[in-house]
């Protein structure tokens, strides 16, 4: 009996038969139909799928006009960061990292932004966010977005100057908290 060499989601080496490849692909079907309220894959999809999964080469392509746009929230943090498990902790720099995606990995659209992610950290070095910004401009074709938003724990006591809705919110202070 021969087997198959394929990944599992999370990445992991797996060997299964034709058969396990085949069953795990429907049961993941069947799971998602039920889940996302859709239809499953039909025959010809998951032959497909079998002919992907069962290729012994390690590089597969799509036909053209079947093509998936790439993009990646946070993407240049997954290269260099090493902060618990966001990332790899390569010695490279955001506008390396974003050329890399760019590059090696074929993506189409790329953020970049402060590695804390927040606005007010960001707020007193805004010009030093726009160099990095323009650094990618001028080396990349992709669009280039630059993700931010408020981490609303830096607001809230005891870390900033409003009440904690939810020290408030138990009190019955309502109005309070919504200020």
């Amino acid at each position: 009996m021969s087997t198959i060499w394929t990944r599992m989601g999370d990445g992991a080496a797996v060997e299964m038969t034709a058969e396990e490849v085949r069953a795990d692909m429907v049961a993941g079907s069947e799971d998602a139909a039920k889940k996302g309220k859709i239809p499953t894959l039909e025959k010809h999809e998951y032959d497909y799928l079998f002919e992907m999964f069962a290729s012994p080469t390690r590089i597969w392509g799509v036909e053209r006009g079947h093509e998936a746009i790439l993009t990646k929230d946070g993407s240049t943090n997954s290269l260099y960061s090493a902060q618990l498990s966001s990332g790899v902790g390569l010695p490279l720099s955001r506008e390396q990292c974003f050329r890399t995606f760019e590059r090696a990995f074929s993506f189409d659209t790329m953020e970049i932004g402060h590695t804390d992610y927040s606005v007010k950290p960001v707020k007193p070095i805004v010009a030093l966010e726009q160099t990095h910004v323009e650094a990618v401009l001028h080396n990349c074709i992709i669009p280039v977005y630059y993700g931010f938003m408020p981490n609303l724990g830096l607001y809230f006591r005891p870390d900033g100057p409003f009440p904690n809705p939810s020290d408030l919110l138990p009190k019955g202070q309502i109005a309070e908290a919504r200020a």
